[in-house]
């Protein structure tokens, strides 16, 4: 991948989620699978989307010389995004952040994470990572579903991608092949369990201008569709979701 993203891989809360960099090998460590991610019958509930809860976990990884950003729901809401964070179980629900670290990281920061989950002193939360990163990353790994979401929210425009992106290339097919291999248990994978698109890479260029283009933001609308609003999340002239000030995501 040509983004930063692709030497990183993902944690929630305690529980690693995919690693993302076919050039490394997938790091030996004990699962740091925890049940608790389910939530506990004595769990307290969070206000703002458990930011305040979050932040501690940023400084702790960032002290420890562990870069992080967070990615899906808590970077969509931050870029305007209509998601909803809390995940509703049957007689529960929890909130899910996802943080990515290097992968060569990735076991320092499962500790430090399984070592402080208790009480923390919360300070204000900034590691949301740089729009035009995210957006590549989204693209290269075919993840339509959030870029969809990402240029409503945002309202991104096709040339805005033309000037900040690489659009010269195609789906990184082996990041799909090399995640298929991780979800395998680090063996290779058959081809059965391999994303189609790895066999024949989509143009990155060309799926940037279909989910850019005017009619494409409209058509996500659906009979919600509205002359005054630019997309589903964004109305013409709407300020910078950036731009708010807030203590949630």
């Amino acid at each position: 991948m040509s983004s930063t993203s692709d030497q990183t891989a993902g944690l929630t809360g305690v529980v690693a989620d995919n690693a993302i960099s076919p050039e490394r090998p997938i790091p030996t460590m004990k699962s740091p699978i925890d049940g608790s991610v389910l939530g506990y019958a004595e769990d307290k509930p969070v206000h703002g989307n458990g930011v305040k809860e979050m932040a501690p976990i940023v400084e702790l990884l960032e002290n420890a010389g562990v870069s992080c950003c967070m990615v899906a729901e808590p970077a969509l809401i931050y870029y305007g995004a209509g998601r909803v964070m809390t995940v509703f179980l049957p007689g529960a629900s929890h909130i899910q952040w996802i943080v990515c670290v290097p992968v060569d990281k990735l076991v320092q920061a499962t500790e430090i994470m399984l070592q402080h989950n208790g009480v923390l002193e919360p300070y204000r939360a900034s590691a949301l990572r740089r729009l035009s990163v995210y957006a590549q990353s989204l693209l290269e790994t075919l993840n339509l579903v959030d870029l969809d979401d990402l240029v409503d929210g945002m309202d991104l425009t096709t040339e805005w991608g033309e000037t900040n992106l690489k659009l010269d290339g195609t789906a990184d097919a082996a990041w799909g092949r090399w995640r298929a291999d991780f979800l395998n248990n680090g063996e290779k994978a058959e081809d059965g369990d391999i994303p189609q698109w790895c066999f024949n890479p989509p143009n990155l260029l060309e799926i940037w201008q279909e989910t850019t283009s005017p009619e494409a933001k409209q058509h996500r609308q659906g009979w919600k569709y509205h002359p005054r609003m630019a997309t589903r999340f964004r109305r013409h002239n709407q300020k910078d979701p950036r731009l708010r000030t807030r203590l949630y995501c």
